[in-house]
């Protein structure tokens, strides 16, 4: 299968010269909840909207990890959630988000010269046909589901497949630096990672971030944001083109 390591970083490195200033961790912190005993503040979260990856239907987010301790942080099984809503929304993924993000640069093209430059290079992930193609073409990735391949995964299907055996093949059809595809952080370094999700349509505020390390319990990660309405049109305006 085909990577796409270039693309996908740039869109985190994009999406942090936006910001107007170079952070490490943008966004909203963390706090980890009960966090393992002699662990305590080695791991440190947040995140960000990535607005010029999102629509009226689909948010994008930036998730950043530090790893503050002198170990190398190993996690093999990630999701996010939203406890304030009644129905978790899907994780856009395969085919869709193929599609989802070429459009996306379409409707970007009102964007400065040089923002054009950076977006151009995350929009060509129309070569994320490759990923698309080998999870529609892959006997293997046929065993995952078909959710994965045509464009979606719920919450629980999610953690439901990191907890089978055939969570291997379900990794592999991730992009590289999606938040769900397992990942390893330096000591004393930051990664970070995104997603795409279908854009609740309900109030919410909260965000969890869960992950788990290999062979350790599950870590659960909250994030407190202003309180967020459904995303609409009004809610979503563009730039004034110069």
């Amino acid at each position: 299968m085909r990577t796409f390591p270039k693309i996908l970083i740039t869109i985190l490195m994009a999406h942090t010269m936006w910001l107007g200033c170079a952070s490490e961790m943008p966004g909203t912190d963390a706090v980890e909840i009960s966090p393992p005993q002699g662990q305590e503040g080695e791991l440190q979260l947040s995140l960000d909207d990535m607005k010029d990856l999102s629509s009226d239907h689909y948010r994008a987010f930036q998730v950043s990890f530090k790893n503050d301790s002198d170990r190398w942080v190993r996690f093999e099984k990630l999701n996010i959630a939203f406890p304030e809503l009644k129905e978790q929304p899907d994780v856009l993924l395969g085919k869709d988000l193929e599609t989802y993000v070429a459009s996306i640069g379409r409707r970007n093209t009102v964007e400065s010269h040089n923002r054009e430059l950076a977006l151009g290079s995350i929009y060509t992930i129309g070569t994320l046909g490759a990923l698309g193609g080998s999870m529609s073409g892959n006997r293997g990735v046929a065993a995952v589901g078909a959710g994965a391949a045509l464009g979606s995964l719920t919450y629980g299907a999610v953690t439901g497949l990191n907890d089978s055996k055939n969570k291997a093949q379900f990794h592999n059809t991730l992009p590289d630096n999606h938040l769900i595809k397992p990942f390893d952080i330096p000591p004393h370094m930051v990664v970070a990672r995104w997603i795409i999700i279908k854009a609740p349509t309900d109030p919410w505020r909260e965000v969890q971030v869960e992950a788990t390390e290999i062979q350790q319990p599950k870590r659960n990660f909250v994030i407190e944001l202003e309180r967020r309405k459904p995303f609409t049109k009004s809610a979503h305006k563009r730039p004034a083109s110069h």
